[in-house]
Parts: C-alpha cells; sequence; structure tokens
C-alpha cells in the first residue's frame, strides 16, 4: 500500500509539474510531505490551481480508487491546515 501511495503522489506531481509549465503559472509545486504536496500560488492562480490540481489529484489513480482530496490555503503550512476549502 506504501508503494502504491507514493506511485500516486509521483504521478499528481508530474501532471501538476505539467499542468503549471503548459498554463505558463507563476506558482510552483515546492515539496511532499508524506501524503502532502505544497504549492506557492501566486495572485490570481489560485481558483484555477484549486480546480485542477484537486481533478489532477483525485484521478491519478486512474478511475480505479475513489481517492479524495483536500486542499487548504493559507500563507503558511499550519493556516492552510485550518482553512479547508470545499
Amino acid at each position: 500500500v506504501q508503494g502504491t501511495a507514493a506511485d500516486i503522489m509521483k504521478t499528481a506531481m508530474v501532471e501538476i509539474g505539467s499542468l503549471i509549465s503548459e498554463n505558463r503559472l507563476h506558482s510552483k509545486l515546492t515539496m511532499q510531505i508524506h501524503d502532502e504536496l505544497v504549492l506557492e500560488v501566486f495572485e490570481g492562480e489560485e481558483a484555477f490551481l484549486l480546480k485542477e490540481v484537486k481533478r489532477l489529484m483525485e484521478v491519478s489513480l486512474g478511475g480505479v480508487v475513489d481517492a479524495k482530496v483536500h486542499i487548504g490555503l493559507g500563507t503558511n503550512w499550519l493556516e492552510a491546515h485550518q482553512t479547508l476549502v470545499k
């Protein structure tokens, strides 16, 4: 299971990196912490990235498992954990 989780995260990271590049965004994927990805999101790119990152992460299993993704926004990691976006 742990190896599968790592594969899911790697796939999501590659797809998010491609999404950022293809759309010429200024935001960056900065790090992975266990089962979380941390992005530095530039002003004006929040709505697009919220929607697309959630979608990419939920489909990174190819629809085999019904994955649920929780996204938080904040100026730091703690604040993001306290401010989940639905």
